[in-house]
């Protein structure tokens, strides 16, 4: 698909895109609903079971007590109300153990990167 207007936006091939997001908005809504499947990665703080959870994930809004934070699963509502689509998602999600600023993952995330890469290719080539 090509693509341009998002920051971060990488065509891999024909059949995989990457983008790079500090936060999810409403506005990603139109550009994931021209998507089959898609999956958010993102680092949790320990509110999963395991250090490293995938899941499919439903549309489904989830109020949140904070202004600027928008769930994977509110943003496949919005895709489903507003363009009538329910791409297939999913959320990898890594615990994470330090969250100040900087570009670089904490040791201790990085070091659980490659636990990650076989769920991703099994759903990049399932």
């Amino acid at each position: 698909m090509e693509q341009t207007d998002y920051q971060g936006y990488h065509a891999i091939n024909d059949n995989l895109d990457v983008m790079l997001l500090l936060q999810l908005t409403p506005e990603l809504a139109e550009e994931i609903s021209k998507y089959d499947s898609i999956c958010f990665i993102d680092a949790h703080t320990g509110n999963h079971e395991n250090d490293i959870q995938f899941d499919s994930i439903s549309p489904v809004f989830q109020n949140s007590p904070f202004t600027h934070h928008l769930t994977p699963q509110s943003l496949m509502s919005i895709v489903n109300s507003l363009y009538e689509k329910n791409p297939e998602a999913y959320l990898l999600s890594i615990k994470g153990f330090e969250f100040g600023f900087g570009r670089n993952l904490s040791k201790k995330t990085n070091e659980l990167i490659s636990s990650c890469i076989p769920l991703l290719l099994d759903w990049v080539f399932k």
